[in-house]
């Protein structure tokens, strides 16, 4: 999957979802996305620099959303470089900290 997503132009991500990890994935990849602007996402991507959004889902606004991604530069280093923070290791270690700090705190 890795493969595709990093050489995708964009990745559309049409749903609402608590998280959105296929988002996450595809960002990790370097890949901008076209998302409906809803659940998590907006806290994860930046309009215009990390992808498109679109306020309704519907195939007319995807579309129009897809046009404008299509005519944008997007930097997969700086798209990548938004989403580590869930990395595997980073996760390992802010869980392993947190549960150090609940220790010593008992």
């Amino acid at each position: 999957m890795l493969e595709y997503y990093s050489k995708c132009r964009a990745f559309i991500f049409p749903q609402e979802e608590d998280f959105g990890i296929v988002a996450i994935e595809a960002m990790a990849s370097g890949c901008p996305l076209v998302a409906y602007r809803g659940g998590d996402i907006p806290e994860h991507m930046e309009e215009g620099k990390s992808g498109v959004f679109f306020d309704q889902q519907t195939p007319e606004d995807v579309m129009e959303a897809v046009r404008k991604i299509q005519s944008g530069n997007f930097d997969g280093q700086y798209i990548r470089s938004k989403v580590l923070k869930f990395d595997r290791e980073i996760f390992k270690k802010k869980i392993k900290e947190y549960v150090e700090n609940a220790i010593k705190s008992e």
